[in-house]
């Protein structure tokens, strides 16, 4: 006897395989894909502080004073994400969890320099503490880098 098709047992067996690789695969795949947001927001901080440090590097005179550790009244200077990307230090940030929105209008990054005295060569050393403000969509964080 010929046989078209298949049995209600063969077709019961492939819904429980394909939905016992449906478990294994899609938590792995969502990890991945938030693994992936994670490191594009780390890679906008980098992003908005390498473009600062070339923006100060071409306006020197927009640094912030110098100040002893400890002493009262810190500068910063604010420089806005939409600063650097009309200045061409970078391009628009968009949000990786809804392509449609940028990073850019809420979005900074504020710079204090401070210098330390030198104990043996008397050499004062200067440091930069760059905080960053990243707001994209719901994501909103704060970051701060010494250099």
């Amino acid at each position: 006897m010929k046989r078209n098709g298949f049995t209600l047992v063969e077709m019961l067996a492939v819904i429980v395989i394909m939905g016992i690789l449906s478990l294994i695969i899609v938590p792995r795949v969502s990890k991945f894909i938030g693994n992936s947001t994670d490191t594009t927001y780390d890679t906008f901080f980098q992003t908005l502080k390498g473009a600062t440090q070339q923006y100060f590097i071409d306006h020197p005179e927009e640094m912030p004073e110098k100040k002893e550790v400890g002493a009262a009244g810190s500068d910063y200077v604010t420089i806005t994400a939409e600063v650097l990307i009309k200045g061409g230090y970078m391009q628009s940030l968009r949000d990786p969890e809804n392509n449609k929105i940028t990073c850019d209008s809420n979005s900074y990054v504020s710079v204090n320099a401070f210098k330390k005295a030198g104990t043996d060569s008397n050499v004062d050393t200067t440091y930069l503490s760059y905080k960053v403000h990243l707001e994209c969509g719901s994501f909103i964080e704060d970051r701060t880098f010494t250099r």
